[in-house]
């Protein structure tokens, strides 16, 4: 995905998207960038296999969540555990 579609899709101008792309790369690990090969002005962003196991551990724990709507503490706990990982980022 290219920064700037990124920005669109989360209504952020493109330098508080590069902000926040440089700190989830630099400290949590979960992308990469890379230059587009067909428009080298642009800069591609993608999951490492990091981020795509933190993000299929998520989606896991939401999907259970959803499955489960009677809102099961431990189920719930377990699911802010892993979005809570997801966005540490040490400071």
């Amino acid at each position: 995905m290219r920064i700037n579609d990124l920005s669109i899709k989360l209504k952020l101008s493109q330098s508080a998207t590069s902000r926040m792309l440089t700190r989830f790369e630099n400290t949590c690990g979960v992308i990469t960038r890379k230059k587009d090969e067909q428009d080298k002005r642009s800069v591609r962003i993608s999951l490492t296999s990091h981020g795509q196991d933190l993000l299929a551990q998520a989606q896991a724990k939401l999907a259970q969540l959803n499955h489960n709507q009677s809102g099961d503490p431990e189920l719930v706990g377990q699911a802010i555990i892993t979005l809570a990982q997801m966005g540490e980022m040490p400071r």
